[in-house]
C-alpha cells in the first residue's frame, strides 16, 4: 500500500473511532479517549451503563452526536400532574459514561428519590443520574435510613435563591425528593447541602475527575438531616466527610480534597490537637457558638470540618454506625429554638455515654494516627495514578 493510501486509511479509521466513541473528558468535551467502563457503585441488577431499562430512571437508547461532538440533547414529557406548568423540560440521559452532553437550556431529570436540575452551560455525562442513584442507595443500606423520611424538612427557599421563583414551577414543591442543583463550574457558586437541597458544580458529577466526593458528602448530609433536622455544624459536616472517606474507598476515588481535612497545609495550624484533647467538650461548644479561643478563630469553617470529621469517625469506631440512628431518634424529641448547643451535647451523650468527650480526647491522642494512616496511604496511591 502506498504512503498516501496508508494515510487515507488511517484518517478513515480515526473518523470512525470519533463517531463511535464521541467526546470525553473531565467535565467537558475532549479529544482524548476515555474508558467506558462500569463503575463499581452501580448495582448491576438495577442499572447498566450500556443498556438501561429502569422505567423511572435511565433510558435504553441510541444517542446522536451534534457538530460540536456533544451528544444531542433529547427531552421527554413529565407524566406527573405537578409538571404541567413547568417551562423547563425533562432531559433523557443515555446511562453511558461515554456520552457527554452540553446543556443548552435549563432542564431537569427526575428519579424516585431525587430531582437533578441542570443549569444552562453544564457539561455532564450520560451516567450522571445512575451515579447519584448508586450513592443514595448505598448510604441508605449503610445506615438503615431512608430519603423517604420527610417528617423534618425545612422550608429553605432554594428555588428563589438559586434559580428564581418562576423556575421549575411545580416541580417537587413538597421537597419529598432531594433537590440536586447542578451549575456550570465556570459560573461559581457556594457549595451547599441540607435536608432538601444539594448544590454542586457540573464537574463534580464525573467520578473520574476526583471531585465526586462532593456528591457523596452532599447526599450523606441530606440523608442524615432528613431523619431529624439539623444537628449542628460539627456533627453534620463530620458525617458528610466520614462518608466521603468511606464510600470514596469503596469506589476507589482519587479524592485529593480530603487531604486538607486530615493534614491541613502539612501541619497543625488549622487543627490544634492539644487544644481539643485539653477540653474537647468546651472546644465543641465554642466552635458551635462561634467564639474565639486559643491561637485560632474557632468559627473558621475548615476547623469545624476537621473537628467534625474526627469526632464522627470516633463515634463510628467506638459505638458503631447505629449511633447515627440513635442520635437522630433522640433529637426528634427536642425543641431547637433555644440553647441549641447544650441540647446537642445532651443528645450526643444520651446516644453514647456521659464521658463521650473524654473518650474522644483519648481516642484522638492514642488512635487517630493509626486510624487515618491507612486511608492516607490509599489517598497517596490513588492520587498519584
Amino acid at each position: 500500500m502506498s504512503t498516501g493510501s496508508k494515510t487515507g486509511f488511517i484518517v478513515v479509521l480515526m473518523m470512525i473511532a470519533f463517531i463511535l466513541f464521541g467526546v470525553s473528558g473531565c467535565g467537558k468535551g475532549s479529544d482524548e479517549k476515555k474508558k467506558d467502563t462500569t463503575v463499581d457503585i452501580f448495582d448491576d441488577s438495577d442499572v447498566k451503563q450500556t443498556t438501561t431499562k429502569n422505567k423511572d430512571s435511565l433510558t435504553d437508547m441510541e444517542v446522536s452526536t451534534n457538530e460540536d461532538g456533544y451528544k444531542t440533547t433529547e427531552y421527554t414529557k413529565d407524566s406527573e400532574e405537578e409538571a404541567k406548568n413547568c417551562k423547563e423540560q425533562m432531559i433523557v440521559l443515555s446511562g453511558r459514561k461515554s456520552d457527554v452532553y452540553k446543556i443548552e437550556e435549563d432542564c431537569y431529570y427526575k428519579g424516585d428519590k431525587y430531582v437533578i436540575y441542570f443549569r444552562k452551560g453544564c457539561v455532564i455525562t450520560g451516567d450522571t443520574a445512575a451515579a447519584v442513584e448508586g450513592v443514595m442507595k448505598r448510604l441508605e443500606e449503610l445506615y438503615g435510613m431512608s430519603y423517604d423520611n420527610t417528617d423534618h424538612l425545612t422550608t429553605y427557599p432554594w428555588r428563589r435563591d438559586f434559580f428564581g421563583m418562576t423556575s421549575y414551577n411545580g416541580i417537587n414543591t413538597d421537597n419529598k425528593r432531594v433537590n440536586i442543583l447542578v451549575k456550570p463550574y465556570e459560573d461559581g457558586a457556594e457549595e451547599y447541602a441540607d435536608d432538601s437541597v444539594v448544590l454542586l458544580y457540573d464537574k463534580y458529577m464525573d467520578m473520574e475527575c476526583g471531585d465526586f466526593g462532593n456528591v457523596i458528602a452532599g447526599l450523606a448530609r441530606a440523608l442524615r438531616e432528613r431523619q431529624s433536622g439539623f444537628m449542628g455544624d460539627i456533627f453534620e459536616r463530620g458525617f458528610a466527610l466520614y462518608n466521603e472517606q468511606k464510600l470514596g474507598r469503596e469506589y476507589n476515588l482519587a479524592d485529593e480534597r480530603m487531604i486538607q481535612f486530615i493534614d491541613a497545609n502539612g501541619g497543625e495550624d488549622q487543627f490544634n490537637k492539644a487544644d481539643v484533647t485539653g477540653d474537647p467538650e468546651g472546644i465543641y461548644k465554642k466552635l458551635e457558638e462561634g467564639e474565639e479561643s486559643g491561637n485560632y478563630l474557632v468559627f473558621n469553617i475548615p476547623y469545624l470540618y476537621e473537628y467534625g470529621y474526627r469526632f464522627v469517625s470516633f463515634l463510628m469506631e467506638t459505638y458503631g454506625s447505629d449511633v447515627v440512628n440513635k442520635i437522630s431518634e433522640i433529637s426528634t424529641g427536642y425543641d431547637y429554638d433555644y440553647g441549641f448547643v447544650d441540647i446537642e451535647l445532651e443528645i450526643i451523650k444520651k446516644a453514647t455515654s456521659e464521658d463521650v468527650f473524654t473518650k474522644f480526647a483519648q481516642w484522638l491522642s492514642n488512635d487517630w494516627d493509626n486510624y487515618i494512616s491507612d486511608y492516607m496511604d490509599f489517598l497517596d496511591a490513588s492520587t498519584a495514578e
